[in-house]
């Protein structure tokens, strides 16, 4: 009896030990599974919002410019209060456009840029930002003058 006794433990026992190695086998591999899909997904998605970000702003800056200087033209013709006034319209008119694109776009009139006396641009900050990333530079636009 006590023969067929510890071969019945030993059968149970070697069934009881394939489980077990089977289960753990089976978690170290749903493991691995997990870390490596979270390690993946943050190696792709922040890649891809920082290439967005600087060229949107580098588009922004130069389209900036170019509508400050075609509602502006010759700044000799206002006054510094008509110069912010057609500064924040247009500024506005940026603010619209970005928020649509889920950008935050600021730009701040820092002053007016002389050329021999005469103003011939203007000094700007512009901020443009997303949930991640943020852009700030100080700009000098010089307008073209008609002489």
């Amino acid at each position: 009896m006590q023969a067929g006794g510890s071969t019945i433990d030993l059968i149970d026992q070697s069934d009881g030990q394939l489980l077990m190695v089977g289960g753990v086998a089976i978690t170290i591999i749903i493991l691995t599974l997990g870390v490596v899909s979270l390690s993946l997904v943050d190696i792709t998605v922040p890649i891809e919002k920082k290439l967005y970000i600087k060229p949107e702003f580098d588009n922004v800056r130069k389209e900036f410019g170019v509508a400050l200087e075609e509602r502006l033209g010759d700044l000799s013709k206002y006054s510094v209060d008509t110069i912010k006034l057609h500064f924040n319209e247009t500024l506005d008119s940026f603010v619209y456009v970005e928020a649509l694109r889920g950008n935050y776009f600021n730009a701040s009139y820092e002053g007016i840029l002389y050329k021999n006396h005469v103003p011939s641009g203007l000094f700007v900050t512009l901020t443009l930002m997303n949930a991640d990333e943020r852009v700030n530079e100080e700009v000098a636009y010089v307008f073209s003058s008609d002489d």
